[in-house]
């Protein structure tokens, strides 16, 4: 029984064109293959790095602007303020990047899943005011938000971000930032550390006290 028919068929010289461009075939077929998983490793890598840069921003530069739009948001919390603008803008600037596959969805949800959600409810009524007369205000930020707690439902996490909850985050988070500026500010200037607390002095005097 003859599966294939090789009668007649020639693998050198005259006749065995037909082998030589099914070898071309394969050759640029592997080649096109090694190509596309350069691509997609280069690409991969792209979106990782992209991903750092993000994460560095929000954790560092961002950090004055995240401490002084909380505090505003403490002073009057329908007025968009340029702080509040700054970081909100960052969160739908990031999630314009993952919903257009320049960073990956994961890492945005690892990273600054918990902070969308929160920094999003805080926000809120400063939003609802910004809408009336910007109605597509952060429409990113907020179709990325859908992603995220569907995410953060198949791991079994129900984020609170109530308005009592909301209420109790806003001064803790105020003061990690301000204490995370403080720690930047002195290690710039080189600011060492010192443990324990050392005592006051036996010889300080009431005119050392503060007033």
């Amino acid at each position: 029984m003859h599966i294939i028919n090789t009668d007649g068929l020639a693998l050198i010289g005259p006749g065995s064109e037909w082998l030589w461009t099914a070898l071309q075939f394969f050759a640029l077929s592997f080649t096109g293959l090694a190509i596309l998983r350069q691509v997609r490793l280069q690409a991969t890598s792209n979106s990782l790095a992209m991903g750092v840069r993000f994460a560095d921003s929000f954790r560092i530069e961002l950090t004055r602007f995240k401490a002084v739009a909380l505090i505003d948001v403490a002073r009057d919390s329908r007025v968009m303020t340029p702080a509040i603008d700054r970081v909100g803008s960052w969160f739908d600037g990031t999630a314009s990047g993952i919903h257009n596959g320049h960073l990956p969805a994961l890492m945005g949800w690892q990273e600054w899943g918990v902070p969308a959600q929160m920094f999003w409810a805080a926000f809120g009524p400063a939003l609802h005011e910004r809408r009336k007369l910007e109605p597509g205000q952060w429409k990113e930020w907020e179709h990325w938000l859908g992603d995220v707690i569907v995410r953060d439902r198949k791991a079994g996490i129900v984020q609170d971000v109530s308005q009592a909850a909301v209420a109790r985050w806003i001064p803790e988070a105020i003061a990690y930032y301000i204490e995370a500026l403080r720690l930047s500010d002195e290690d710039r200037r080189g600011v060492i550390p010192t443990w324990p607390i050392p005592e006051p002095s036996s010889e300080s005097t009431d005119k050392d006290l503060p007033t």
